[in-house]
């Protein structure tokens, strides 16, 4: 009896220190002049919404969300994407996409993407919206930046020109999934 007792506590610790290793996965992405304006959590996803410290202009909206969606785990970052992609173009009269490599530090599958609606049909305003969406383990993580202001009818006409997005586009290779067995959190140091 008490070897299977034995047997019983040795299966739940290893359960335990399994779930242990895997329960604290997270997306770290760094955004030193932005300060948090809104946090929203429930049961299926957590966001949290930032913007500049110092604002561009009057005229642009500038925000960054960055979205868990926790235990999102049936679909992959490219699917994820192309469903980001296909609900955009039906609310945009004007619509183009440029897809972006984003593959950083981590094994993490991850897939990137800028998409330029040149008029909302619902606001009437432009909207540039970069992403990138990492598949974890246990959720899948979703960063978007948007800029929104007046509407445009090409990327050349735009608000925020080509030069802008690189910088970006950088920023969004550095971030980074940890919290996994192969890159635990407290291991990984901060570029």
């Amino acid at each position: 009896m008490t070897q299977l007792l034995q047997k019983i506590f040795l299966c739940v610790l290893l359960i335990q220190t399994a779930m242990s290793a895997f329960g604290h996965e997270k997306i770290i992405f760094h955004l030193p002049k932005w300060k948090v304006i809104a946090e929203e959590k429930n049961e299926t996803q957590q966001e949290v919404v930032y913007a500049p410290k110092k604002p561009v202009s009057s005229e642009i909206k500038d925000r960054v969300f960055i979205k868990t969606l926790i235990g999102k785990t049936d679909i992959g970052a490219q699917q994820w994407m192309e469903k980001l992609r296909g609900d955009r173009e039906v609310e945009c009269n004007f619509f183009s996409v440029i897809e972006i490599p984003v593959k950083g530090f981590d094994p993490a599958p991850a897939s990137g993407q800028v998409l330029y609606c040149g008029e909302e049909k619902a606001s009437g305003k432009g909207v540039i919206s970069m992403q990138r969406v990492t598949q974890g383990k246990e959720n899948l993580y979703v960063i978007e930046r948007r800029w929104t202001t007046y509407p445009f009818d090409n990327p050349e006409n735009a608000f925020v020109v080509r030069e802008e997005i690189m910088p970006w586009i950088r920023n969004m290779t550095h971030a980074f999934l940890c919290g996994t067995e192969e890159i635990p959190c407290k291991k990984r140091k901060n570029k």
